[in-house]
């Protein structure tokens, strides 16, 4: 178990309390599950506030991940030679993630369940079911397990107003091929601290 320091993602609280993430979001407004709130608007949860909610509602936890769990990452692209040089690039400049490479969108529902992704790197342009599609799919959804998972769009020739499109369907920022590595990775990173 994290130790009482440790600081846990809505998806994380609602695995151990075996509900979604929209009942933690709800429990969380009404005041009656403690949170904090990051910088970026993120709910965060202390481990003890969960064992004592959990304790005071007589619900039995789940163990779950502990600190030691590798960030996942997915990557999304269906040109393979870029997917593969960008999963290199994480895997040299990040400490403890496992990656995944997905070569089209149909995939991305698989992985979800199989893979369990933190973060989603995802090609907008894709022939058959793009990233739009994909993003507002794992966005959407009252209820929906997945709307903690964060995306991040990436295209070789996006337009401003396919920018604008693809983080109001919930990208936390779309970055143009090439990527710049300090600025991926200042984004994969903003959340671990």
């Amino acid at each position: 178990m994290p130790s009482a320091k440790k600081y846990l993602s809505p998806k994380q609280v609602a695995q151990m309390l075996m509900v979604s993430t929209e009942t933690i979001r709800l429990w969380a407004e009404k005041g009656a599950l403690k949170a904090t709130t990051t910088i970026g608007g993120h709910r965060r949860f202390k481990v003890e506030d969960i064992h004592s909610f959990a304790k005071e509602n007589d619900i039995e936890l789940v163990a779950v991940g502990n600190d030691d769990s590798p960030l996942k990452i997915l990557i999304v692209d269906d040109e393979e030679s870029y997917a593969q040089m960008l999963k290199e690039l994480l895997v040299n400049e990040l400490v403890d993630v496992q990656i995944k490479v997905s070569l089209n969108g149909f995939d991305v529902a698989t992985q979800l369940l199989s893979f369990m992704p933190d973060i989603i790197l995802l090609d907008i342009k894709m022939p058959h079911l793009n990233g739009f599609q994909v993003c507002k799919s794992i966005k959407a959804g009252q209820g929906n397990p997945y709307a903690d998972v964060r995306v991040i769009a990436i295209s070789g020739n996006a337009s401003a107003q396919e920018k604008k499109q693809i983080i109001k369907l919930g990208a936390e920022a779309c970055f143009d091929k090439p990527i710049k590595t300090s600025a991926l990775l200042k984004i994969i990173k903003k959340d671990m601290a």
